[in-house]
């Protein structure tokens, strides 16, 4: 690989290599939280768009959002995303939602608590907004997860990435429990998956 023309293939193509897919185990997680076809969810971390795409191919009403600008702007010029009118991508921070309370039945948030400095912070906007009616979905790296893609990382910049967040599976499960009526969770290849629904 030429430093000069930067990695020659994307992480997805590294964990199909590896027999693994994010988009997979995020169809999976959306399926078994029983978000019905058609709902209104609110994807609270964009990203590269993996968990908005899944949920568009299951005719949900998406609002996506991202701290990123130059993430988003790509995204819309691209497939799926680009024109779909069951879309709104939008540029949010999540320490601070500039949504009303109670405005999401459902909520998904894909792999973003381990990057985030203040998670605890961030789940209490999620609570904030979330009506108790549909679900919340949260899923994050498992210790292997953590472990495959830090080694793709390395495949394709030649250095790690060592990043495990602040708080942990367990913390992240007292929390809702404390704030929720129904938690359960399941183990995928890469990511755990905490489903909560009802507010105390």
């Amino acid at each position: 690989m030429s430093a000069l023309h930067g990695p020659t293939k994307t992480t997805d193509e590294y964990l199909s290599e590896m027999g693994y897919s994010l988009f997979d185990e995020y169809a999976r997680a959306v399926e078994w939280a029983a978000i019905p076809a058609g709902a209104s969810v609110f994807d609270a971390a964009t990203g590269p768009g993996r968990m908005t795409r899944v949920l568009l191919e299951r005719d949900c009403q998406v609002i996506s959002g991202d701290i990123d600008r130059q993430r988003l702007d790509a995204l819309k010029s691209s497939p799926p995303f680009s024109g779909n009118p069951r879309l709104h991508l939008i540029h949010l921070n999540l320490d601070s939602l500039g949504f009303r309370d109670q405005c999401f039945d459902h909520i998904v948030c894909a792999n973003a608590l381990h990057e985030l400095k203040h998670p605890d912070a961030v789940l209490c906007e999620l609570l904030r907004v979330y009506t108790g009616r549909g679900k919340l979905v949260l899923i994050d790296f498992t210790e292997q997860g953590f472990s495959v893609i830090e080694e793709i990382v390395r495949l394709r910049h030649g250095k790690g990435h060592s990043i495990h967040g602040t708080m942990s599976r367990e913390a992240t499960k007292i929390f809702l429990k404390n704030h929720l009526i129904d938690l359960e969770e399941i183990d995928l290849p890469l990511n755990w998956v905490h489903m909560a629904s009802g507010k105390r």
